[in-house]
């Protein structure tokens, strides 16, 4: 998709989007572009000033830039402003905040304060509650004290969140990072519109196929735009590949579905634990079955 009705698109080669414009008042187009490491994750976004994929032709200048983790997760955030607790600089990148990750989910975030006064040294650490899906519900203080609430329709679309003004990081639905300059949430293979319930791009595989990642017997995985086969409350998308969804009691141990709380980590080795078990128990009946 390159036009969503109020922002244009622009990709690379490798299928990414490459810079966003949106004109936020009429007459006044703001232009973003982003970086992506060898793997195509991002670590860096900008401003440009020429709608190109190319840093030297664009005038990209960096506005935040992202340190990663193990998997790929944002670890911590730096980024232009006077946000870091004890920073005067609206110029240089100056730290934003780090995340706390534990199998998988985002648990709590640590920034400096943003309502600190430049040349104090002010921090705070936040604790989130996340619904199955790892969709943020509640915020809370190192205390415990309730900060704020929040509530999305079942496609991540309509966030409203109430109580504090301070949002320690952009990540919301099902854990993802929501970009402020476009709405939509960043997954990792491809972006995510939350206001249409699809992906800005079709989705892809490193190996050849002619459906990635579809299965025959369920015809919603043959769209390659649509989110967890449309059933949004069923399930997560890990990363903009793999989408698994919660058992139900008939379904544990069946290969396609994971139990509890939904992480891409988790999501990954139940799936795995349960295709390997799954392909032992064929092999042991058709073994029974030449037997007789």
């Amino acid at each position: 998709m390159t036009d969503d009705g109020g922002k244009l698109y622009l990709y690379d080669a490798e299928g990414r989007i490459c810079a966003v414009a949106a004109t936020p008042v009429a007459g006044f187009t703001t232009m973003t572009g982003y970086l992506y490491d060898a793997d195509g994750t991002r670590v860096a976004k900008g401003t440009i000033t020429a709608w190109s994929c190319d840093p030297a032709l664009s005038g990209f200048k960096t506005t935040n830039d992202y340190v990663l983790g193990p998997s790929g997760e944002q670890a911590s955030e730096m980024g232009v402003g006077d946000t870091e607790a004890g920073s005067s600089s609206a110029t240089a990148l100056v730290w934003q905040h780090t995340n706390v990750w534990a199998d998988g989910q985002l648990i709590a975030t640590y920034d400096g304060s943003q309502g600190a006064q430049p040349g104090s040294s002010t921090y705070d650490l936040h604790f989130y509650l996340n619904d199955p899906l790892d969709t943020r519900r509640a915020q809370t203080d190192y205390a415990g004290v309730l900060e704020q609430t929040c509530q999305s329709l079942p496609f991540g679309d309509a966030l409203s969140c109430t109580g504090s003004t301070i949002y320690p990081t952009e990540h919301h639905f099902t854990g993802k990072e929501r970009d402020v300059e476009s709405g939509n949430d960043y997954f990792g293979a491809r972006y995510y519109g939350s206001s249409m319930g699809r992906f800005m791009s079709p989705d892809w595989s490193a190996q050849e196929e002619p459906v990635p990642y579809a299965k025959l017997d369920n015809p919603q995985s043959l769209n390659l735009y649509a989110y967890v086969g449309n059933n949004p409350l069923g399930g997560v998308d890990a990363d903009g590949h793999d989408s698994f969804h919660l058992c139900t009691g008939a379904e544990q141990g069946a290969g396609n579905c994971v139990m509890g709380d939904v992480s891409t980590e988790q999501g990954d080795q139940q799936a795995a634990q349960q295709q390997s078990g799954s392909s032992t128990s064929t092999t042991t009946q058709n073994a029974r079955a030449q037997a007789q």
